[in-house]
């Protein structure tokens, strides 16, 4: 009887040690886990930025072409130049109040 208490213990010694070198990888997982997922955040940060910077500098090269193309492209950079000279004055306005 002493001696199947002494296996069962033994058993359960050795689940238990198993179960905490388990939990400690699984925490070693977490947190390579986490860095990644750090490292890919700034990433996409990164790349919403590049986008934002893209996206201007595609609307310079718009504006750019519009005075050096055609009678449409024309027309738009006007449209952007009437509606930047429409911000510029609301911001004056809101400057002198």
């Amino acid at each position: 009887m002493k001696n199947e208490i002494f296996f069962k213990i033994e058993a359960l010694e050795k689940k238990m040690q198993q179960l905490i070198t388990e939990n400690f990888d699984f925490s070693q997982k977490i947190a390579n886990f986490e860095n990644i997922l750090m490292s890919n955040a700034d990433r996409v940060k990164e790349l919403e930025q590049e986008i934002e910077r893209l996206k201007i500098e595609n609307e310079q090269l718009k504006i750019g072409k519009a005075f050096v193309g055609n009678k449409e492209d024309n027309k738009e950079a006007k449209k952007k130049i009437d509606n930047l000279i429409k911000e510029i004055n609301a911001c004056i306005t809101t400057l002198k109040e």
